[in-house]
């Protein structure tokens, strides 16, 4: 009997362990794991982990609220609070990290306080180990991003005949606000792209890196070659951020917010870079551009992602940039994501645009024919892949044979959802210019509901405890009505009535 006693003891003790050991071990991204029991123990493999103990932004931002708290406030307390928790909780993983690193087991590594996280080029051995500690919630392969070239392309080889706003910009019916001097100035756009033709002339003079005061750093990120002045590894930066903001005063009218000025952050398809952590650096960056929380005349109103991770290749559903998105929209800015090309078929949107945890995250955008009424054949549709019935995208505009900008001053025409959502990250900074102060909860509402913003009036400057100058505006986004929805995809089209006042591999270019 004794003996019974005590095997049932031992055996007890020793699902204790293993429940504490599952308890213990962090999730394992499955493209890791692939890699790790395909590698030598001594063979370098390249790790996102991310620590478990994380910031409640939502949290912060209903506090904030709470206390009649704007949009300054909520971004000096949600910065300082996401870079306090880092600060905090880092110090036992780096002093590992650095412990290996001296014992040549750990290539690099890089801390980010945007989402609690370290990125490690580590030896097969050391992943592991990672995997095992306590203090940490995920780890993901930190995966190279490769370009995925847009539906169609054609470079000008002559230039227009008149002058013209661009179809997609009219449709938009953008111009009638222009009508009544809301063109975008005073917002701050950020394209998240290939990077950009810092001279071209349809928005070079509008580079925030060519204010005094504002150094090159604070304009500029480019995690791979570190210039200091913006460039293209392409073309599809250029296009893209032409069709938010430019305007070369002449016959190229093809932005949506010609009177926006711009900064850029170059980290997708750039040779000798293109991994995970280059863009999760990006947000963090654009979350607080010159690093410092209490100012945000640096933070852009919105940044522009015409990229996305293919569910053929990386699986549905990709959740490794959720916290840095929801940090970088808790810190005040509009994060827009095209839906992808795999259209027709229902239940194609790539990550993180398939992303559906309330109506409005992670904003995403399908691509309309030419005129606006019809969705273009490409465009992905819904449903979520994350549960499978929320209606995707959130919103559509003209993404087929748009024409926009391309490097050496020259102009070219494209088709694919990466087209179409500039015209909305263009939207949102024409909003931003009448309404500084409306959150990225708000501005995306009312890209999405029929509703009027009019009770939070602009203000012209914004800073953690600075005085404000007020105007108001009213402007209304309407929802078009329409039939085309596919399994439960939809498309909205951006319209403010002018009686109103105010299976590749990729993750890239879409």
């Amino acid at each position: 009997m004794r003996g019974l006693v005590v095997i049932g003891a031992f055996v007890l003790l020793l699902f204790s362990l293993m429940a504490a050991e599952a308890v213990d071990a962090a999730w394992v991204d499955p493209h890791l794991s692939d890699r790790l029991a395909a590698a030598s123990s001594d063979a370098y493999l390249d790790a996102y982990v991310v620590l478990s103990d994380q910031v409640d932004l939502d949290a912060i931002v209903r506090d904030v609220e709470a206390r009649g708290g704007g949009l300054a406030q909520r971004h000096y307390e949600v910065i300082t609070a996401l870079q306090e928790k880092a600060a905090a909780t880092q110090d036992a993983l780096v002093d590992y990290l650095e412990a290996r690193l001296a014992a040549g087991d750990v290539a690099s590594y890089k801390a980010f306080w945007i989402s609690n996280a370290v990125a490690v080029s580590a030896r097969a051995s050391v992943i592991d180990e990672l995997s095992k500690r306590e203090d940490l919630a995920s780890l993901y392969l930190d995966y190279p991003i490769a370009l995925v070239e847009p539906v169609e392309f054609t470079v000008e080889t002559e230039p227009p005949a008149i002058a013209a706003v661009e179809p997609g910009v009219t449709s938009s019916r953008a111009p009638e606000l222009w009508a009544i001097g809301v063109d975008g100035t005073g917002a701050l756009a950020c394209d998240q792209d290939t990077g950009a033709d810092g001279d071209h002339p349809a928005f070079g003079s509008r580079w925030r890196g060519l204010e005094g005061g504002v150094t090159p750093a604070e304009a500029w990120y480019d995690p791979v070659s570190g210039q200091s002045f913006p460039t293209d590894s392409g073309s599809h930066g250029t296009h893209t951020l032409g069709t938010m903001i430019g305007d070369d005063g002449g016959a190229n009218q093809i932005g949506m917010a010609p009177g926006a000025t711009w900064i850029g952050a170059k980290t997708i398809d750039v040779p000798g870079g293109d991994i995970f952590s280059d863009a999760v650096g990006a947000f963090q960056w654009s979350a607080d551009p010159d690093g410092n929380p209490a100012t945000m005349d640096d933070v852009p109103d919105v940044v522009n992602n015409s990229w996305g991770l293919h569910p053929g290749f990386y699986g549905p559903c990709r959740t490794d940039f959720n916290a840095s998105i929801d940090a970088a929209e808790a810190a005040g800015v509009v994060v827009v994501f095209a839906a992808g090309n795999e259209g027709p078929g229902s239940t194609t949107l790539r990550s993180p645009g398939s992303r559906a945890v309330n109506d409005l995250n992670v904003f995403s955008i399908g691509a309309l024919n030419q005129g606006g009424t019809t969705i273009a054949s490409f465009s992905s549709r819904g449903p979520s892949d994350c549960d499978g019935t929320s209606i995707k995208p959130e919103v559509s505009a003209v993404g087929v044979d748009v024409r926009s900008s391309v490097p050496n001053d020259s102009y070219g025409t494209s088709s694919g959802t990466s087209m179409a959502t500039p015209h909305v990250a263009g939207a949102v900074l024409l909003l931003r210019s009448a309404f500084p102060e409306a959150p990225p909860e708000d501005v995306k509402m009312a890209l999405t509901k029929p509703r009027s913003i009019s009770a939070r009036p602009a203000r012209t400057t914004r800073t953690a405890a600075g005085a404000s100058t007020w105007s108001r505006r009213t402007i209304i986004f309407c929802r078009s009505g329409g039939s085309t929805r596919t399994a439960k995809s939809r498309w909205t089209r951006i319209s403010i009535p002018a009686t109103t006042a105010s299976a590749s591999r990729s993750t890239t270019p879409i």
